[in-house]
C-alpha cells in the first residue's frame, strides 16, 4: 500500500505507542488484504495509487492483470470507507 498508513504505522511504532502502531495497523488492514490478492493485487494497488493521486495512470504492463469495472468501484469504496485522504492533502511525513 505504502504511503500513508505507512509512515502513521512506523512513526506511532518508533515512538513507543504499540497500542497507536496497532490501531493504525488495524486501520489500514482491509486496505492491505484487499491490495494482497493473488492475480489483481498489483493492478489494485496502482489504482490505489492513481485514485490518491501518487500516479497518472494505473494500467499495469502485459501481461500483467488488469481489473473491471466492479473492483475498480470496490477499490472507490474501500478507500472511502477507510477516509484515506488524496495526496495532494497529505502532511509530510517525517
Amino acid at each position: 500500500m505504502g504511503g500513508e498508513g505507512d509512515g502513521q504505522r512506523w512513526s506511532t511504532w518508533r515512538s513507543g505507542d504499540r497500542p497507536g502502531a496497532a490501531e493504525a495497523y488495524a486501520r489500514y488492514l482491509p486496505l492491505m488484504v484487499f491490495e494482497g490478492q493473488p492475480g489483481v493485487g498489483l493492478a489494485i494497488g496502482k489504482e490505489i495509487l492513481r485514485r490518491r493521486g501518487f500516479t497518472d495512470c494505473a494500467a499495469v504492463r502485459h501481461p500483467g492483470p488488469s481489473i473491471d469495472q466492479s473492483i475498480v468501484d470496490d477499490v472507490e469504496e474501500t478507500v472511502s470507507l477507510l477516509d484515506i485522504r488524496h495526496a495532494s492533502t497529505r502532511t509530510a511525513l517525517r
